[in-house]
């Protein structure tokens, strides 16, 4: 039975490969992400899997847990096989990067998912120019809360590198770890750009052949609209009144819904007495999402949200990604799309 991990990354038709591919097809064991909605998973257990072990769990805590979830791996494996599935698959766009500054770093992830899945696995990696996802990132991180300026935005990455997901964007670093814990015929990599303009059918064609799947020939339906520049900037100014996720302490946590099987499964927490809401943040991105759809008329005169003052930061930024894709052109054997050595805005 193969089995494929799709590692990300985000922004990089990450949901609708999850909902209208890996989940809504007949010959995959998907265990999630994508399961009956954006953050579903086939069980309590697999969604704290990838949304805590893989991603927060310090190593004592994984270790108490690891004999545990590699037996409800293996339990996924028998079922896939006794109803005649061809492959299993999972998937989560946040193993390739760290969204939040708490998550463990790739090469811990990778070993995990190396130690839980098996030296067999395969991976599946969507690659897209660093700026542009940069720029992607930043949109995503405003719907979640994010109050700062885009130049602001870009500053700290530069400044916290050490801690966010700048290294994470280094594909050829990420590549060069794949390569030591996998053999390489199992590390599949394609481009965004390539499938960006109405070829998602041909990337799932793709997918199909290295899966040993059957083809579907419909492209990929597109299930996270994004909002309009106009939108994001009202929706920026309505995060600066409003805290959530991303604008929570530092003792807080972004996306605590996605936790929320794990604190029930594992810690009890909806047994609390507090009566704690996990889905606070959800509901209040949600309504601010919606006033930012309504009340973004005075910015229509204007081009939204600016992208072209990042300073200095930009500068660097745009260097160091450059450099490292220079390293990837040499790493595989396939063209990548031009743009990636020459980054700019």
């Amino acid at each position: 039975m193969k089995k494929f991990i799709h590692l990300g990354y985000p922004k990089n038709f990450s949901t609708s490969l999850q909902r209208d591919f890996f989940a809504a097809h007949d010959e995959i064991h998907h265990l999630g992400i994508g399961i009956g909605s954006n953050i579903g998973y086939i069980d309590p257990v697999c969604s704290s899997l990838f949304e805590v072990f893989l991603k927060f769990s310090k190593s004592f805590h994984y270790r108490t847990h690891v004999s545990d979830l590699k037996k409800h791996i293996q339990h996924h494996l028998y079922q896939a096989r006794i109803h005649k599935k061809k492959c299993m698959t999972a998937s989560s766009e946040h193993l390739a990067f760290s969204f939040l500054h708490e998550s463990i770093d790739f090469p811990t992830k990778l070993t995990r998912l190396v130690e839980l899945f098996g030296e067999d696995v395969n991976v599946i990696l969507i690659l897209r120019n660093q700026m542009e996802l940069i720029q992607s990132m930043y949109n995503e991180s405003v719907r979640t809360g994010l109050k700062y300026s885009y130049a602001e935005y870009l500053k700290n990455l530069w400044q916290f590198q050490d801690r966010n997901f700048m290294f994470d964007f280094r594909y050829d670093m990420i590549l060069l770890e794949l390569y030591k814990k996998l053999p390489k015929e199992n590390i599949h990599v394609f481009f965004f750009e390539e499938y960006a303009e109405g070829q998602t059918h041909i990337l799932k064609k793709s997918l199909a052949h290295i899966m040993g799947i059957s083809e579907e020939p419909n492209p990929l339906k597109h299930l996270n609209p994004k909002l309009s520049s106009c939108q994001l900037k009202t929706k920026l100014e309505l995060n600066q009144r409003f805290q959530h996720d991303f604008g929570n302490e530092l003792f807080e946590s972004a996306e605590i819904h996605r936790q929320a099987e794990y604190f029930n499964t594992y810690l009890k927490l909806n047994t609390n007495p507090q009566g704690l809401d996990f889905f606070h943040d959800v509901k209040t991105k949600q309504r601010l999402i919606a006033a930012a759809k309504v009340d973004y008329s005075r910015y229509e005169s204007t081009s939204g949200l600016d992208y072209n003052s990042g300073g200095s930061a930009q500068t660097k930024i745009q260097s160091f990604f450059a450099e490292g894709n220079k390293i990837l052109k040499e790493l595989i054997d396939f063209d990548m799309p031009a743009h990636y050595t020459k980054i700019g805005p």
